[in-house]
Parts: structure tokens; sequence; C-alpha cells
């Protein structure tokens, strides 16, 4: 048996491979078929042993389960002897091709594997309601395969022009019942059933703070206030005030697990902008550092989708102007989803406040807020960020206080910073100084 996985992305190759791993419970026979072909970001996975090259030899696992990235399909290649022809992935026989989180691939990509391989048994694996695939060509935007079958719902599913066999898999594993079931509702009209109990939940105790399953913080948005006004960096998105809120939360969420708790916790800080994302993993790599007892992962939504995390910190920060277009990204159900639904036992969700303005025409993030209040009656804590700030940092203006944001000039001369964070912003760049 031979089977090709093929992932949207190293990340999820590389998430989709330790799953596996885990699944095993020890047994390491896997290491008999087990193989992950391309360029690795994991170091665990690097340093064992199942990453292989160009120059490995794959005929000698006759049985094996090769997992790589769809890219590497029209090209990649083993060479074990360089005087011998090349195994092209695409002219090597194999059993199955299992194509994971098939709505992140563009059409283009996956139509050029079914028609390479008209003798393979094909699995699409998947969820139609994540994340589109990215791409320059007007016409195939935010098309994939389920698009293109028409394959849109749940509840007695259809699909063109033939009706393929369709396994729905019910039941969500990843989150505690209260998060499954806002994501059930809001995406999969109510269907999911839920593994995990109340019971397996990690304990959050943080001083001063009534934190539940899901927690509300909201923060403000003010359009002519330097640290609370939305800016850009490079055409994406971002806010001074929400990155430096959520690095000192995060560090002092950190501070309190390492003290008081005994449970390893995995901290992922979703944005739905890059720059947002950037300035603060930035920020926080000056501060923090993975250990046993904490690690934390910081991307855009995107990069998050395949991935879990123990506790997971939403950050909605929104555009300068804030309007109703379904294209817009934080009015994008199947980003929202996935943003959402990455949460094993706690979910953070920071949004503008009601004082932004236009902050209703983020319809789709109001129709969550709504329904976590309906369905996670008992479980559901709602702040703004100012108290946030008085019970963990000692000031409900601490942010403000030690933020200091300008202009980039032409010129810029820096001295010691007289806060503890200056910032200055163009459009193309953004300096830091952190206060030692």
């Amino acid at each position: 048996m031979k089977v090709l996985v093929l992932t949207p992305t190293n990340k999820a190759a590389d998430v989709l491979t330790k799953r596996i791993i885990e699944k095993m419970d020890g047994d390491e026979s896997y290491y008999n078929w087990l193989l992950r072909f391309g360029t690795t970001g994991d170091s665990e996975l690097e340093n064992s042993g199942l990453v292989v090259d160009k120059s490995f030899d794959i005929r000698t696992k006759p049985k094996n389960t090769t997992i790589t990235t769809i890219a590497r399909f029209a090209y990649d290649y083993f060479h074990p002897d360089e005087h011998q022809d090349r195994l092209h992935l695409k002219f090597l026989d194999w059993d199955y091709i299992i194509i994971d989180e098939a709505s992140m691939i563009t059409i283009a990509s996956i139509a050029y594997v079914l028609y390479q391989k008209k003798d393979s048994n094909f699995i699409i694996a998947g969820d139609p309601f994540q994340i589109q695939p990215i791409t320059q060509i007007e016409q195939w935007k935010d098309m994939n395969i389920y698009e293109m079958v028409q394959l849109n719902k749940f509840v007695d599913p259809v699909t063109i022009p033939h009706q393929f066999d369709i396994v729905n898999l019910q039941k969500q594993y990843r989150s505690v019942p209260t998060i499954g079931s806002v994501f059930s509702h809001f995406t999969y009209n109510g269907i999911l059933e839920h593994h995990r109990s109340e019971a397996e939940q990690k304990p959050l105790n943080i001083p001063g703070l009534d934190f539940k399953d899901i927690n509300i913080i909201k923060f403000p948005v003010q359009k002519f206030e330097s640290i609370y006004k939305p800016n850009t960096l490079n055409k994406s998105n971002y806010q001074t005030y929400s990155a430096i809120f959520t690095v000192e939360f995060a560090m002092q969420l950190v501070n309190h697990i390492r003290n008081d708790h005994k449970d390893h916790f995995r901290i992922g800080i979703i944005c739905p902008y890059k720059a947002q994302a950037t300035l603060i993993e930035k920020l926080l790599s000056r501060v923090h550092n993975d250990d046993d007892k904490v690690e934390i992962l910081i991307g855009t939504i995107h990069g998050f989708q395949g991935d879990e995390c123990d506790i997971i910190i939403s950050v909605f920060n929104p555009p300068f102007g804030i309007s109703k277009s379904p294209a817009m990204f934080l009015n994008k159900q199947n980003v929202l989803n996935v943003a959402i639904s990455r949460a094993r036992d706690y979910l953070f969700i920071l949004m503008p406040d009601d004082h932004t303005q236009d902050v209703e025409n983020l319809y789709r993030i109001k129709k969550i807020e709504r329904l976590i209040n309906n369905h996670a009656v008992g479980r559901l804590s709602v702040y703004n960020s100012e108290i946030v700030e008085e019970k963990l940092l000692g000031s409900n203006t601490y942010v403000y206080d030690n933020t200091f944001a300008t202009t980039h000039q032409s010129v810029n001369v820096y001295s010691k910073p007289e806060k503890k964070y200056e910032i200055r912003c163009e459009e193309i760049a953004v300096d830091v100084q952190l206060k030692p």
C-alpha cells in the first residue's frame, strides 16, 4: 500500500505528521512507513529521522505514507542515484492520494493532480467552511474543489455534476463543548457533536479576573488617537494598542501559568492581518522564550488552519474604515470560523469596543458575540481591556502611559527611550524601541 498525502502548506504537512505520531501512542512502528518529504519548520520532526529529501530512495519503502505539499507534486522527485532516472512524485504509483485541508488549495493545483493520476483512489479531506485559497488570478479567487462541485452545506450535502460519496465527520474532538457549540452554530447549523467533556479542561486561574471557557475583551479604537488608530504596513492593517495589550496580556498569562499551574499550556495568538501578527511576534520575541511549561505561537488566521492550542487569543483589529462588504477580511465567514475553532480549552476574543465608529459593520463578529451569549451561558466573561489592564498591570491606562507613538521621519535620531514602548510608524516600516 502506497499513500501520498498532499497538503497546502509545509506547516499543514508538519501538523498532520505530528498528529499521526501522537495517535500511534508510543508505538514507533511508523518509522517503517511514515515519510515527511520536503521542507519542515518543526525542529522535532527535523530531528526525528522522518524528514527525507531528494536523495532518499523511496523504493526501500514498498509500503509507505508520504506527506508533502501539493506544490511539489508537479515538479519534485526522489533521485538517490545520479546515474539513474529521477523518481517523480507524479509518475510513481500511488494506491491512494489524500488531499488534506482541501479548502485552501487552488482549483488548478488540485485539478492537475486529478488529471495526472486517474488510476489512483482519491480522498478529498477538509472542511468547505474553512479558509479558501489565495490566488492572484481574479477568476479563480476563492475557488476550490468544494466551490467547483458546489458542496456548500453539511445537512443533506449535494454535489454536481455527480453525487460523490461524502462522509460527514460530525464529531469535533478539539474543543470543550462550550467553544465547540459556538462554532457549530456559527457555521455548521448546530449539528456538531463534542467528544471532550468539561472535566477534561485544563484549569486556568488568574487572580482578580474570572476567566471562563470563552472570554471577550473589548478594546478602544479611535481614528485620530496615535496608539488607538488603525494603521497600515505594506497595505496590511495593524493597531498599536491592541498589539501591545496582547503582548502584555500574554506575558501575564505566561507568568501565572509558570508560577501557579501544573499543566503545560500551548498559547496561540491569531491575527487577521500579517502586519498585526508580525508586530506582536517581534515584540514577544524580546520578552518570551518557550519552555516546558508554556509555548506561544503567533500567526495569521491562514497560518493556523489545521492547528490547535490550549488557549487561543484571537485579535480582531479592524482596518481604518470598517465597511459592511462581505469581501472585508473581518466579515468573511470562513476566516472567522478558523479563528474561533482553534482553541481546545480557552478562547479569548479581542474585538473593538462598542464605541468604535461603524463597529456594527463587523456583522459576522457581532453574530459570534450573540452566539456566545446564547450558547455559553455561565461559561462566558466579558471585560473592557482597561479593566484587564488594571487587574493585571496595576493601572487601567498602563498601555497608554507606557507607549509613545509618532510618525516615522525621513531622518530619525534615537536616544534612550523614555517610555517602555516607543513606536515610529510609516506605511512601509514600523520601528519599535523597548526601554530596558
